[in-house]
């Protein structure tokens, strides 16, 4: 896989041994066998462009915040955001639910190796010494750890990790430390509006990444539609699929690609059901019932 770093001055080829998304290679902020010149003395990438969704990325690897994919695709992709501002965990939760969705969960040794330059808090937190460990987001119980040599220790109710290691410790909760944010691509929003209230819900999303209602495409999208509207509390869930003028549109602008839908429609907004196999159904757009919305491409 060919990416291509550059300093100011200088650009050169490379070939990474190991990367974390068929999307794109993000330079790490750490010594890498990239790039030297006079003005750094040691190996790094102080920018790298990359191929993202068809466009050339570039991300000044030492600012605030920069992107990162995981191995998955589709509408399964987590995008995570990564900021070195020295906050507590508390604070740190705060920005990531006010920007994203919230603070950082590993679900696995894949996604922890992912991590394995980056450093700071986890999701990962405890109430108390004898509470169990569970992830701030939806306060899930985790069933997944990588602790390090005597960790965790007692008294200390925030995990972290450091960069040197892939392993977490944990740690007092207001002390200050670097931070990840993640976001899903996929939203299933819980509330009963209209089609053209759901559409200004997910629009006005007040998030870093740019919602709509959500496309589906290909049949895994389906699928993991599916499966994430088994939580909906309507049978039907609304999705960005909308007939206006003479023709049918996704609201995110991707092709609609389904062989069957009519051609001139009673009812003129798409739903994707909880309990069927069927990649969609249309109705009334002024019925309510629950909606995705989804990360624009």
């Amino acid at each position: 896989m060919t990416r291509v770093c550059s300093s100011r001055s200088n650009a050169v080829i490379l070939k990474w041994k190991s990367w974390i998304s068929p999307s794109g290679k993000l330079c790490l902020p750490a010594p890498l066998n990239c790039l030297r010149t006079n003005r750094y003395p040691v190996f790094y990438c102080p920018y790298c462009l990359f191929m993202h969704r068809g466009q050339v990325k570039c991300f000044d690897c030492f600012k605030a915040a920069f992107l990162l994919h995981i191995e998955l695709s589709g509408l399964r992709q987590r995008h995570f955001s990564y900021y070195d501002d020295m906050k507590t965990w508390r604070e740190a939760q705060s920005i990531c639910r006010e920007k994203h969705v919230d603070l950082i969960t590993i679900r696995n040794e894949t996604e922890n190796q992912a991590f394995s330059e980056y450093h700071g808090w986890l999701g990962l937190y405890r109430d108390n010494n004898t509470s169990p460990w569970k992830w701030s987001r939806k306060d899930k119980g985790a069933t997944f750890f990588k602790w390090d040599n005597n960790e965790p220790q007692s008294n200390q109710h925030c995990a972290f990790k450091v960069r040197t290691s892939s392993q977490w410790r944990n740690g007092d909760c207001n002390h200050e430390n670097a931070f990840t944010c993640y976001d899903e691509s996929l939203i299933l929003v819980k509330e009963n509006k209209t089609w053209e209230e759901a559409l200004k819900h997910c629009r006005n999303l007040n998030k870093k990444k740019s919602y709509d209602l959500a496309t589906l495409t290909t049949p895994d999208d389906h699928n993991y539609a599916r499966k994430r509207a088994k939580k909906a509390t309507t049978d039907e869930v609304w999705t960005g699929l909308r007939y206006m003028g003479d023709e049918w549109f996704w609201m995110g602008g991707e092709q609609v690609l389904y062989r069957d839908i009519p051609s001139c429609p009673a009812v003129r907004c798409g739903v994707l059901e909880k309990n069927s196999n069927t990649s969609f159904e249309i109705r009334n757009c002024s019925e309510r019932r629950n909606f995705f919305c989804y990360i624009k491409p």
